[in-house]
Formats: structure tokens, sequence, C-alpha cells
């Protein structure tokens, strides 16, 4: 919510957040579109994982993942938690790279804190990770967590892309104004679109534009 400034249901009971919720970062060097997830629990029974796996599969096309977890929380359950997160992103196949969040800094001390961060980068879970502790409610290290994403964040692919005038392209547009950062579009005969995407997401642009009967050009972000 604080990334988004949206006020999307936050609640400490089971299961009140049970879909994925995305919406765009404030504005701060390029669009970038946030999913939040349901949160990972352990000793499910199997039906119930099954259905949170549907609600998880857009890790998978994420750039960047960002585990939050309670650093308020007693270390033994704080590193159970992380453990069982980071095994369930390791089963849904996730290779992008992965922040662990630390939220409620303002809920302990400082010397608990660097204990706690201490314990978990002596730990494999922490491996190749980088450990951002930040306060939702105080915004302490809000703005080092953003400059960690955006670092993170890949290279970018440039399109530029000729589409027909239909009502099947209208909405093509309207999806990429949703997952794409649209730097210019005009409007003629045929409709000219330039923009910038990930890797992953190109795939998928070209081959709609390619259904559309439209043509594309790549070019060097």
């Amino acid at each position: 919510n604080l990334l988004s400034s949206e006020k999307v249901t936050v609640d400490d009971r089971l299961f009140s957040t049970l879909s994925t919720t995305t919406r765009k970062l404030l504005a701060y060097k390029l669009p970038v579109l946030i999913t939040d997830t349901v949160g990972f629990i352990q000793s499910l029974p199997a039906w119930v994982i099954d259905a949170f796996h549907s609600t998880l599969e857009e890790i998978e096309n994420a750039d960047v993942v960002l585990l939050v977890c309670d650093v308020s929380d007693e270390l033994d359950t704080l590193v159970m938690k992380l453990q069982t997160s980071l095994n369930e992103l390791m089963e849904l196949g996730v290779t992008s790279p992965i922040i662990i969040v630390l939220n409620k800094i303002d809920s302990i001390s400082k010397e608990e804190l660097k204990n706690k961060i201490d314990y978990i980068k002596n730990l494999n879970v922490s491996r190749y990770r980088k450990i951002i502790p930040i306060s939702v409610k105080t915004g302490e290290n809000i703005d080092l967590l953003l400059e960690t994403i955006y670092d993170l964040l890949p290279q970018l692919s440039h399109l530029s892309l000729t589409l027909p005038n239909t009502s099947s392209v209208q909405s093509f547009i309207s999806w990429l104004y949703e997952r794409a950062n649209v730097l210019s579009i005009s409007y003629d005969k045929d409709i000219s679109i330039d923009v910038e995407c990930n890797s992953k997401l190109k795939n998928k642009i070209i081959s709609t534009c390619k259904k559309l009967k439209g043509s594309y050009i790549l070019k060097d972000s």
C-alpha cells in the first residue's frame, strides 16, 4: 500500500488476502508494477496449497521478488517463515533476484535488529539475496528499498509496433498500458506504438502482434 498509494485490506487474520493485487508503483525513474500475493503458510492441507499455487503463478514472471517478513517475530519463527517461503519460491521455479524485506523495525531495538540480521546472514537462506530492513509505519529505508529494486531490474527491450486499427487491437493497447511502459502512440490508418518491457513480456507482445497481423521492430533499449 505504501509503495503504490493504495488502500488494500491489511489484516493479521489468516486468509484475509486470497488473491493477487497488482498496482503501479509511484512515479520513480520508470513505471513498475507491484503484485501483492497471498502469504506462505506452513502445514496446510494439499487442496489449500493447490489453491494458493494458482494465486502465486505471477511470481514466476516477476523481475524481482520481495519477500516481506515481520522482523518483530521471535527469531525461530522468523527463520521458519523465511525458510518456508524460500522453499516455496524454489518449488515454483523462481529464478529472479529475491530481496528479503524485514518490516516493522520500529517495533524492536537496534541491537535486536542487528542480531537478527547477523543470524539470517549466517544461514543459507540469505545467500546471494539482499536483506533490507524497513518500517512501513515510519517510512524508514523505503528509499533504499526502491533503489535496490531498480538496481536489480533487468535491461528493458524497446519495441516499435505497427498494428491495424481494429477493436481487437484496442484491447491489446489497454493491456499494454497495464503491463508495459508505453512511450508513445499515434493513430493514422494504422496504429504506431513504442513500448519498453522486460524480456519475458517482450515475447508475449511479439506473439500477440503477429496474431493481430501487425509488425514490429526490436530496438536496443
